[in-house]
């Protein structure tokens, strides 16, 4: 029997430059002050009764807008959804809770409204109490407890009352660690009982030890649903930022990130790309960063994620003011110490504003699965970890640019789409365009057409070039090929060539840029700079 039921769930945010809008355009018929922006949109998924769904997706993707309309604590804009049986939710911290009553109340009042009879309720307060561990803090009033205190009694009065569907947004990451090990023992005995589970989180690991399925949501649309360990992957590999970009604001964009991480890859202390080392032996992280802008501040962490719970994480900072990054490209490297443990470990990158990492302030991160391999260390192996001058920065050079930089971009390859930056969708095999959309790429000097084979553009809409700078390239069809494809072609700029490019690829009409709304995507197949631009179009047409 399905347990859960959502079908083309969207919610709708009106935002307001000014408190005093709000009124104008409520007393004002026609006036429009206000950009939309849609926290989620067409979001449709079925789960039968005891099957467990890890929601995954960036900061900023719709996970929590979600959870919170299933929950009944906000309405949606658009679709249907409908839960079967009793719902019980540990969502943000406080939430659903009375301030000014104690946590005793606080139980019975979510009993009651649960529709338990209040004997049933005086049954389980024993064991919410013990589960929490609250003590004499359970006839406090609630206003008086911790985050971590709020989160202990939340969960375990969502898990004692008989609920039929549990929804947690990282509930089961707060607390202690002992509590974490208690919470996620007491989810899979409901779900042995045929519990339904709902479960936000950025862990990876924990998404797979939970729940059987996965959907992974960015710019609050569905990018992949399926069995959790693929979905993971995919999310894992995408190779790009995993904080969200505005990008679904229906007009306008005005925030952008300063830096972004163009490549990174583990070398040797020969600069040669590393497969296997020794535990406690040096490595270096090679890193490239563009900066789109002269930034001060800012943080580079590296961090080494270890197997299963052997997990071991390496932060290195540049310094405790912060690196400083001119406009353009800039070669890092960061030198740490492998691992004592062996086993297979994924890099993740970091950049961040200085003394900002464990906050909202880290807006850059790439993840690469499995890159470093530390072989099991020898019996009565102890070795001693070396001290490191942990970095070096400087400007790249074309050179290092030129051999790095590709100047095509093979889309369906997942290694291509590295170089891809923000506003692009992912969709298993596809990549699509939904309005503008960046990417590097390398313009060797003889290249003189910049070349995009598409699908879906239609013919009441056209793509351009456009560079940091703001100069702009008109791609323009050369006829439509086998399978719905077209290929456009543009004249490259002089100043363009010779060089490593931040380029977008914008969706326009005839009054410019827009943002194409659901079903009208365009999934961009390759991006190339091209030589003999007559050659090239002719053997395109063919």
């Amino acid at each position: 029997m399905l347990a859960v039921e959502v079908q083309n769930l969207g919610k709708l945010y009106k935002l307001y430059r000014r408190p005093e809008h709000r009124l104008l355009e409520a007393l004002i018929p026609g006036l429009r002050l206000h950009r939309k922006l849609w926290a989620i949109r067409r979001i449709s998924f079925q789960l039968r009764s005891g099957e467990s769904l890890a929601i995954i997706g960036p900061n900023g993707a719709g996970k929590s807008t979600l959870l919170r309309i299933l929950a009944g604590a906000c309405r949606p804009t658009e679709g249907l959804f409908r839960l079967r049986g009793r719902v019980g939710a540990v969502l943000e911290l406080g939430l659903g809770f009375a301030p000014s009553l104690t946590g005793r109340q606080n139980i019975k009042l979510a009993g009651l409204l649960m529709g338990l009879r209040p004997e049933e309720i005086e049954e389980r307060i024993p064991d919410i109490a013990a589960f929490s561990e609250l003590g004499t803090y359970l006839d406090r009033p609630v206003r008086e407890y911790s985050s971590g205190m709020r989160s202990r009694l939340g969960f375990s009065i969502a898990s004692h009352l008989d609920v039929d569907v549990l929804l947690a947004d990282e509930a089961l990451s707060a607390g202690d660690n002992l509590f974490r090990i208690r919470a996620s023992e007491r989810v899979r005995q409901l779900l042995d009982r045929g519990t339904t589970l709902l479960y936000a989180t950025h862990s990876a690991r924990r998404a797979q030890e939970l729940c059987a399925k996965a959907i992974w949501i960015e710019y609050g649309r569905v990018m992949d649903f399926g069995e959790v360990g693929e979905v993971v992957r995919a999310y894992m590999a995408r190779g790009k930022s995993v904080l969200v970009r505005d990008q679904r604001l229906e007009e306008g964009n005005g925030y952008r990130v300063p830096v972004t991480i163009v490549h990174a890859q583990p070398v040797d202390a020969d600069g040669q790309p590393l497969e296997k080392v020794p535990p406690a032996t040096p490595l270096v992280v090679a890193l490239v960063l563009y900066a789109s802008e002269p930034v001060g501040n800012l943080d580079v962490i590296c961090e080494l994620l270890g197997p299963a719970t052997r997990c071991l994480t390496r932060l290195t900072r540049y310094n405790s003011a912060g690196l400083e990054l001119g406009l353009g490209f800039h070669r890092i490297e960061v030198r740490m110490n492998s691992p004592r443990a062996g086993g297979s470990y994924d890099l993740i990158v970091r950049l961040a504003r200085s003394n900002q990492v464990f906050g909202d302030r880290v807006f850059e991160t790439r993840v690469l699965p499995g890159a470093v391999v530390v072989l099991a260390p020898e019996q009565g192996d102890d070795a001693e970890d070396a001290d490191l001058h942990p970095f070096s920065c400087e400007p790249a050079t074309e050179r290092e640019l030129a051999a790095l930089v590709p100047s095509h971009l093979n889309l369906a390859d997942d290694s291509t789409r590295s170089w891809l930056r923000s506003g692009w969708q992912y969709a298993r095999d596809e990549v699509r365009l939904v309005g503008a959309a960046e990417f590097f790429l390398f313009v060797p000097q003889e290249a003189d057409t910049l070349h995009v084979r598409c699908r879906g553009l239609s013919s009441r809409r056209r793509l351009e070039a456009h560079d940091a700078e703001g100069e702009r390239v008109p791609l323009r069809a050369s006829g439509r090929a086998s399978g719905g494809t077209i290929d456009l072609f543009g004249p490259i700029p002089e100043r363009w060539r010779g060089r490593p490019l931040l380029l977008r690829l914008v969706v326009a009409d005839d009054k410019g840029a827009v943002l194409l709304r659901q079903g009208e995507e365009v999934q961009v197949i390759e991006i190339a700079a091209c030589t003999d631009a007559a050659r090239v179009q002719k053997a395109h047409a063919a």
